[in-house]
This record gives C-alpha cells, sequence and structure tokens, in this order.
C-alpha cells in the first residue's frame, strides 16, 4: 500500500468578531472536514479573519486558534490581505499561533517587511517533499497595482532553500494572493474548476514563477483570496491551483468547502476539491 500524506487547505474563513450564524458554520465546516477525511495538516492560506476598522481584531484570531487545539492534527497558516488591516502587525498573529500545541515547525523561516516564508519538510520512505508557505502580503506599497506581492528578497530565499534541500523535487508553495501567471488560465489547452471572477494578483510581478521554473523543483502552487475561482491548469509543467473558498461570512457564490491534497510515497500528488454538506 502506498504511504501518503494528506494535507487540507482551508481558506478565506473570513471570521469576523461578532461569532455570528455565518462564523458558526464555518467553525463546522472546518470541524467536519477535518474529523471526515483525517488529515496530517490543515493548511490555512490567508484571510481567516477580516480586521479593517475592528478594534481587537485580532481577539477573532485568538478564537479560532483555541477552536483549532480540539483536532490532534499539525496546523500551517500564511496570511492575506485581511487578517492584519487593523492596528496590528503580523507578528501578532504569529504570536497567537503560538497558543496551539499543534503549530507545524517552521523551518527555514524569513520574514521580510512583516511577510514570513518558510518550508515544511514530508519525508517518506521512497519520495520527499518541501512545502513552501510564502505571506505574499497585503496591499501593494508601491501603488502601482492594488495587490502586494512576493517580496524579491523571497523569491532569493526560494533559490538558497532549493540549494540546501537538493533531494526535494517535487515541491508545493502556499501563498494568499495568486500569482501573476494565473491569468494565463485565459490560454490554457485543458482547465480543472470553474474561473468566474477577474484574476486578484497583484500587477507588479517579482518573478516568481520564473525563480520556480529555473529551480526545477516546485510542481504545484496552491492560491487562495478568489472566492468564485477554484480551478486548476498546467503551465510550462507547474500546476497552479486555487483553494475552495472555506468561508461563509464572505462574497462568493461557490459551495463553501476546502481544498484536498494528497502526497503519494511514489511521487504523485493529488488534489481535489472538497464540499461541505450542511444535513451532516
Amino acid at each position: 500500500m502506498v504511504e501518503q500524506f494528506k494535507i487540507i487547505q482551508f481558506t478565506d474563513l473570513h471570521l469576523g468578531p461578532h461569532h455570528d450564524d455565518k462564523d458558526q458554520q464555518t467553525f463546522e465546516l472546518i470541524k467536519q472536514i477535518t474529523e471526515t477525511y483525517n488529515p496530517d495538516l490543515l493548511i490555512f492560506t490567508g484571510d481567516q479573519i477580516w480586521s479593517e476598522g475592528i478594534v481587537d481584531a485580532y481577539e477573532t484570531y485568538e478564537r479560532l486558534v483555541v477552536f483549532l487545539n480540539q483536532f490532534n492534527t499539525r496546523l500551517a497558516f500564511t496570511y492575506g490581505n485581511h487578517d492584519s488591516e487593523s492596528n496590528y502587525d503580523r507578528n501578532l498573529l504569529r504570536s497567537i499561533e503560538k497558543q496551539t500545541e499543534f503549530l507545524t515547525e517552521k523551518f527555514e523561516s524569513k520574514i521580510i517587511n512583516d511577510k514570513e516564508a518558510y518550508v515544511i519538510p514530508v519525508d517518506m520512505e521512497n519520495a520527499k517533499y518541501l512545502l513552501y508557505v510564502i505571506d505574499t502580503g497585503s496591499t501593494d506599497r508601491t501603488h502601482y497595482g492594488l495587490y502586494d506581492f512576493v517580496e524579491p528578497g523571497h523569491n532569493v530565499w526560494l533559490s538558497d532553500v532549493q540549494q540546501k534541500y537538493k533531494e526535494y523535487n517535487n515541491n508545493l508553495l502556499f501563498t494568499h494572493i495568486p500569482l501573476p501567471e494565473y491569468n494565463a488560465v485565459s490560454e490554457a489547452r485543458q482547465i480543472k474548476g470553474g474561473k468566474n471572477e477577474t484574476i486578484g494578483s497583484p500587477l507588479l510581478n517579482t518573478g516568481t514563477f520564473a525563480h520556480i521554473l529555473l529551480n526545477g523543483d516546485i510542481k504545484n502552487v496552491f492560491a487562495g483570496h478568489d472566492h468564485d475561482n477554484d480551478f486548476s491548469f498546467n503551465l510550462n509543467g507547474v500546476s497552479l491551483h486555487y483553494g475552495r473558498v472555506s468561508g461563509f461570512n464572505c462574497y462568493g457564490d461557490l459551495c463553501r468547502g476546502a481544498r484536498e491534497i494528497v502526497l503519494n510515497d511514489n511521487g504523485l500528488v493529488e488534489t481535489r476539491i472538497i464540499e461541505y454538506d450542511s444535513t451532516l
């Protein structure tokens, strides 16, 4: 039997400060999917909360972390454009995450402009995977575009890490804001899933996809951010995926859910969308 490592990607929870019925549905979704599919890792790819104009919005993040303590499952996080719009920074969110004993160890951590990148090694008998996690930030500080981008220094970091982990060559990258190359979906011959809104990528392209192609070790990229997109397609040998929006307290017509990612000991990466069943 092939050994497997299961990952569930939750994205765009958009939990609010009042813990209303929609937030309760989001918590129920996390619980149902986690208990049903029994993953080895839960990864949250940004916009766990919405914080603009909310005093002490970080308390909503604390509520999420306390909720996740009930699961005996490793946890990984990165942030989106709504997580720290209030009067605090991402460093506070990182400190809140440490309130859970299940936070996965972050290897090769590098923080640039309050945005953290790190890796998670997954070692199997016959296959080795490296999970890159990069915080893509919030808004474009150059005002060239609306959304933030991968820091140029984190692109250099990608190459440095690849040189250190040369035996890992079928790797995955998780971000919140999709890379500009997601826009190439309009020319793709085969698309799995739906494109139902404009892709919210940064206008400023710092060359992350170029580094991915030149380094040659990352084969799958996973993003969130756009609630009505859940497509996957292949671009120059790299598969670009959206997670399925998981939160009920935000826009979007797609059925709420998550993305399951299965790493196999034979080097095969399988992924699919999981939808929440509110009748269970």
